[in-house]
């Protein structure tokens, strides 16, 4: 009976040890994307995470905004470049 409640207090160790390393890890791993997306910014009109044009925006692209969206002109007036 000792041997079977070593071995389950000792799977039970290990499992809740790798369950935490495992969130250790995944919080780790979702604030350096979290961080990555704060530097993006749209190429039309430099509307970003934190500031999205007026109106609302979303991202289509890696660097490109759902309102500027087929726009090739140069920012519009009151963007934020």
């Amino acid at each position: 009976m000792a041997d079977l409640l070593q071995i389950v207090l000792t799977t039970l160790f290990y499992v809740i040890g790798l369950g935490v390393i495992g969130l250790v890890f995944l919080w780790i791993l979702g604030a350096s994307l979290d961080r990555s997306s704060e530097n993006r910014a749209c190429r039309v009109c430099g509307c970003t995470e934190r500031r999205a044009c007026p109106g609302g925006c979303y991202w289509v692209d890696e660097d490109l905004c759902s309102a500027c969206i087929g726009a090739r002109r140069p920012p519009r007036e009151g963007m934020f470049r």
